[in-house]
């Protein structure tokens, strides 16, 4: 029965993800195509819940929200994506002084993308094929009492 509401739920989960890839490929987020091909979506359905999750290397938050001056970027993570990039590696400390004194700007899309979808269309649709569920089903146990009365 509650079949009928993962496609609604999947189609959801392939738009986010597709909007997500395309604002790290506009913004150039795309070193080593670890992020992007990180970004995935599962879903879990049953009577109580209906829950949509977004999967992403951890440090998509760091692209989102960028970060704060005062701490350095881990080395290691940092050494990797300058090599990615084709960078000396002699550019490793001032990169991360850089970093450690200005921070890293945020893109700030990943709350746009989520408040975009409840204007979307998507949850709507959710929520009608949901309450549909609910009242065919009531319909069906009102059916079966009505039976056993008799």
């Amino acid at each position: 029965m509650l079949k009928r509401l993962e496609m609604p739920i999947q189609n959801l989960g392939i738009d986010m993800v597709n909007d997500i890839i395309s604002v790290l490929q506009q913004n150039n987020k795309i070193a080593s195509g670890n992020l992007i091909n990180s970004v995935k979506y599962e879903y879990q359905v049953d009577i109580n819940t209906i829950k949509l999750m977004l999967i992403s290397e951890d440090y998509l938050e760091y692209v989102d929200k960028g970060r704060a001056p005062g701490r350095f970027a881990p080395v290691d993570k940092l050494r990797e994506w300058i090599r990615i990039r084709g960078i000396p590696e002699k550019a490793l400390y001032p990169i991360n002084y850089k970093i450690f004194k200005f921070g890293i700007k945020p893109l700030n899309f990943l709350e746009g993308i989520r408040a975009s979808y409840s204007t979307k269309g998507h949850f709507g649709i959710i929520v009608k094929q949901y309450n549909k569920i609910i009242s065919d089903y009531m319909k069906w146990e009102f059916e079966q009492i009505q039976k056993n009365l008799k």
